[in-house]
């Protein structure tokens, strides 16, 4: 009875404890080929992602990497055969671009960026309650046996 009491009160210290997790490491690989950006289709993440873009130049000529609304404006960033990368919190839940803004380059050019909370859940990560679970158990298994000693 005592090791239930116990079980009980650790459970719901866990529960008490347990912070979700909200924001998630996102990596996304563009490549410029035949001046498009592959993939072409749009890039969804959650508020608050750290989000990395891989970016490589597959072309025979120079592009540029722009991601509308949040300062990113390289250009014109590297010449053919060359990556570079860049990390972005996502802002607030709303849609932008991600184009090459050498002229004549957007309208081909162009994958549409969203952040949405109804999009891609975040990957959850362990937190401090694993830990706690794991006491929890300990000392069930401590209290059941010295319980049994008596």
């Amino acid at each position: 009875m005592r090791a239930l009491l116990l079980l009980a009160i650790g459970l719901l210290a866990v529960t008490a404890v347990a912070v979700p997790v909200s924001a998630t490491n996102r990596t996304f690989v563009l490549s410029a080929s035949n001046t498009r950006w592959l993939p072409s289709g749009p890039i969804t993440v959650a508020p608050g992602d750290n989000v990395t873009f891989i970016v490589y130049n597959n072309d025979s000529i120079a592009h540029s990497f722009i991601i509308e609304d949040y300062g990113i404006d390289i250009v014109p960033w590297v010449g053919p055969g060359v990556s570079r990368s860049v990390t972005i919190t996502a802002g607030a839940v709303g849609t932008g671009d991600i184009y090459c803004g050498i002229t004549g380059h957007r309208s081909a050019m162009t994958v549409e960026f969203i952040v949405s909370t109804g999009g891609t859940p975040p990957a959850k990560t362990p937190g401090p309650e694993m830990i706690l679970v794991a006491i929890v158990l300990f000392a069930l298994v401590a209290a059941i046996r010295f319980s049994r000693r008596k």
